[in-house]
């Protein structure tokens, strides 16, 4: 965004060399400005923050860094959704700043809470891990977490199915495939 003053000037300033050179020094001067205002608007969100403006959340959140840029600032939105009560939706809202889905399972049984995310279908790269480091602090100290992947391979399915004739009775589409809840 530049700015050009001297359009806003009367016409009998036209040729006035100081003026021109006036206007000329105040317009670096508002580009500046201008250019400065734009990165305060980037550093307003997470998501377009800089390291130095992630950084200070990390302090903030008492979060220790780790991992790409991207996978730092996912930990950031994630600390700050898992604030509050926690309940499985926050749960769900907690993974799907990780994944960009709401596609989790949490059940909880013998004192485990057990989640499983399916990884996203836009290849989006984000550390499983991450998910348990977002969730730990929120768990009490007598449940235990357990953070799964969740997705069928073909092993599991050469192992529970008995042909594909099988495969092709049991799931309508390719994605019930993928989506299969084995119990493990």
């Amino acid at each position: 965004m530049t700015t050009n003053l001297i359009v806003y000037l009367p016409p009998f300033y036209n040729g006035v060399l100081e003026m021109e050179q006036l206007l000329a020094a105040e317009d670096a001067e508002f580009n500046e400005a201008a250019e400065y205002n734009l990165w305060i608007i980037d550093q307003s969100t997470i998501t377009n923050a800089d390291e130095s403006r992630i950084r200070e959340w990390e302090k903030l959140l008492q979060i220790i860094p780790a991992g790409t840029l991207a996978q730092r600032k996912m930990m950031v939105i994630a600390t700050l959704r898992g604030k509050g009560k926690l309940n499985e939706a926050k749960i769900k809202m907690i993974t799907e700043s990780f994944t960009g889905d709401t596609d989790a399972e949490v059940t909880f049984a013998n004192s485990t809470l057990r989640v499983r995310i399916l990884p996203p279908d836009n290849g989006e790269i984000f550390l499983f891990p991450d998910v348990e480091r977002a969730l730990l602090p929120l768990i009490p100290a007598h449940i235990r977490l357990k953070v799964e992947r969740w997705y069928c391979t073909w092993g599991d399915i050469k192992n529970n199915k008995a042909s594909w004739q099988a495969v092709n009775n049991d799931f309508a589409t390719w994605n019930d495939v993928k989506m299969w809840n084995l119990e493990v």
